[in-house]
């Protein structure tokens, strides 16, 4: 390690098959430390995510490579408090550096073009409204009380709207989510995309009537932003994470446990068309928050920070200051091909 100034460990959780490429070095090398934090999730819920010794086992030794870490960069502030309240880290030692959103969802010539092919089943769905949601079919993500919402939205906007879910999951996982529908009445207006390219997915950000994510708890919240950067109205869950992806873009959701107040937030932007353009353009306004420069110059202020380099006032070390951050050289050390 002589020479090496920083080791950054990029995903500490990382499948086992990993550890012999990328190891616990913490304690081992002389260069100072620093990992990503995403989330710690599954120890905040671990009936949920850590049932068995095993995998109690493992998240233990790998969040041993985020505590044991000198520095520690996190996707949002709510995951930074996370491991502070839980796991007693001192904040100052951890940064937020927001997410991302992949250049090519942005359509201004600064990201790469996606192909002009679209799927049969997408193209259907573009021609029609669509209350649009992705997720990972995790229970977190509370799809059953977004398909209780939409049944209890008036007739007259269900007629004009179907419920797209857009996720990969099991055909008998899915068919949970179609038997619930089918007993609220409404299974004939859900419709499951599967899994879909990302150009399908750019095209249901950008024309869906509305985006919604009622989430019960995030780490960050990914497609909150991705809808965003596409400009589509969005609604989301007004907890954990969520509301400061969000920023003053979106209509949060209180509960998102109620189904009754999901619904009432939808009826009120699908029923108010100047709302819904309103939430079109604060999404647009909202898009370059998300642009991968901006948290690479957030994670440089940190780093120069904490290893000493900031000269001046405090200002200069501001970690929202995104021009003229220094370069320093890098060595990938990866498992996957360039």
């Amino acid at each position: 390690t002589s020479g090496v100034e920083l080791y950054l460990e990029c995903s500490p959780f990382e499948s086992e098959i990993f550890d012999a490429v990328v190891p616990n070095v913490t304690g081992l090398v002389r260069a100072r430390t620093c990992a990503i934090l995403y989330d710690v999730i599954p120890a905040i819920f671990p009936d949920c995510y850590l049932a068995d010794v095993n995998s109690r086992e493992t998240y233990a030794r790998k969040l041993s490579l985020l505590t044991g870490s000198d520095f520690l960069l996190s996707i949002s502030d709510w995951s930074r408090l996370d491991l502070v309240r839980h796991f007693g880290v001192s904040p100052r030692v951890i940064g937020n550096i927001g997410g991302g959103v992949d250049a090519y969802f942005y359509d201004d010539g600064k990201g790469t073009k996606l192909p002009s092919a679209v799927s049969p089943s997408v193209e259907k769905l573009l021609g029609e409204n669509c209350i649009f949601y992705l997720g990972g079919g995790d229970w977190r993500k509370n799809e059953c009380a977004l398909i209780d919402a939409y049944a209890l939205l008036p007739e007259s906007l269900r007629s004009k709207h179907r419920l797209v879910f857009a996720h990969t999951t099991t055909p008998a996982h899915w068919k949970r989510f179609a038997d619930h529908a089918e007993k609220r009445g409404v299974g004939d207006r859900l419709v499951h995309t599967g899994y879909i390219e990302d150009n399908d997915l750019k095209l249901l950000y950008e024309k869906c009537a509305l985006f919604v994510f009622p989430s019960l708890y995030e780490g960050f919240g990914l497609p909150i932003a991705e809808a965003m950067v596409c400009g589509a109205p969005v609604l989301a869950s007004g907890t954990s994470s969520m509301p400061e992806v969000c920023g003053q873009a979106a209509i949060l959701i209180e509960n998102p446990a109620d189904p009754r107040e999901i619904a009432q937030k939808i009826e009120h932007i699908l029923s108010d068309e100047i709302l819904r353009q309103d939430l079109r353009q604060r999404s647009h306004a909202r898009r370059e928050h998300f642009r991968w420069s901006h948290v690479a110059a957030r994670m440089n202020r940190h780093l120069d920070r904490w290893m000493g380099r900031c000269v001046g006032s405090d200002s200069s070390c501001s970690v929202h200051d995104t021009a003229g951050y220094p370069k320093h050289p890098m060595a990938i050390f990866t498992p996957l091909p360039p």
